[in-house]
């Protein structure tokens, strides 16, 4: 059981380590306040229109969203250069993408909460068999 609690902790002080020193791409956090303008049923597979405040004044473009409501502030990914792409991300949503803090914190409550495991059952084992390790 100690070998199965070591390796979990390894692997999650392992992915904190890896979440904590890989490099942001440049131009990956380029993002830009934006308002939506009109809004799309998620059902038919409509998007958003949002205007978007870019560097050489507010653009409308497709959001890759929908079923915001209008008046909605939201941010969104520009391309690296601050260039308003023809399509427009919601900033830190991304398929597949969480932000490093949420996966910081995340990997901090498994870390307790396989902590707290272990305590458990080694506190139960200990009771089962009194020659068992106190611990």
């Amino acid at each position: 059981m100690y070998l199965l609690l070591a390796v979990a902790l390894g692997a999650i002080a392992t992915a904190a380590v890896v979440l904590l020193t890989t490099p942001v791409p440049p131009g990956a956090d380029v993002v830009a306040s934006a308002e939506v303008t009109a809004t799309a049923s998620c059902t038919g597979g409509g998007s958003d229109t949002v205007l978007v405040a870019g560097p050489g004044g507010p653009v409308s473009r497709d959001l890759d969203g929908c079923g915001s409501p209008v008046g909605t502030r939201v941010l969104v990914n520009l391309a690296p250069g601050g260039a308003v792409p023809a399509r427009v991300a919601l900033a830190g949503t991304r398929a597949g993408e969480a932000s490093p803090t949420t996966a910081v914190l995340a990997l901090a409550v498994a870390a307790l909460l396989a902590g707290g495991l272990a305590a458990a059952a080694v506190r139960a084992r200990s009771r089962r068999d009194p020659e068992a390790p106190q611990g």
